[in-house]
């Protein structure tokens, strides 16, 4: 598959509300951001699959915005293995806690964001 095709393909997944993930065909290696070949093993033969959104907090870092907002931004480990960065709204935010993915619109293009699992 060449990247624009892959684009095209997250895309339409995360406009229906899915969370894709790339799994390479020779080597397994599972990753989030598209790319036209595995990073593990350089192989173009993948699939795009979509992921059940949940997992947990792997690493975050919490900073305050100039109007004083709270923003949270952290490594998603999701059910599959994959990790991805992403924004997380949380009360309390600390390694390991339990997160699903929920989809917003952002300037007119719809993206994946988290919230605590039960929010």
């Amino acid at each position: 598959m060449k990247l624009q095709e892959i684009k095209q393909i997250y895309q339409k997944s995360i406009d229906s509300n899915l969370l894709p993930f790339i799994e390479c065909d020779a080597c397994g290696h599972k990753f989030f951001y598209p790319r036209a070949r595995c990073p593990r093993c350089f192989s173009n033969k993948l699939q795009v699959k979509n992921s059940a959104g949940v997992g947990s907090v792997f690493s975050y870092t919490k900073f305050n915005t100039k109007s004083g907002e709270s923003v949270i931004y952290a490594i998603i480990e999701l059910a599959e293995g994959v990790r991805m960065y992403s924004n997380v709204f949380a009360q309390r935010i600390y390694v390991g806690l339990r997160v699903k993915a929920i989809f917003k619109e952002l300037k007119g293009k719809r993206v994946v964001y988290f919230e605590e699992e039960g929010a």
